[in-house]
């Protein structure tokens, strides 16, 4: 799962759709 290394978490946006894959943020786990 590389394409987590490029994933930018946002303050209001939890959720990212990602190769078709929707991905749920954590704000204690940072890729």
């Amino acid at each position: 799962a590389k394409w987590l290394n490029i994933a930018i978490i946002s303050s209001d946006k939890r959720f990212e759709e990602i190769e078709g894959i929707t991905v749920i943020w954590d704000d204690e786990k940072k890729y």
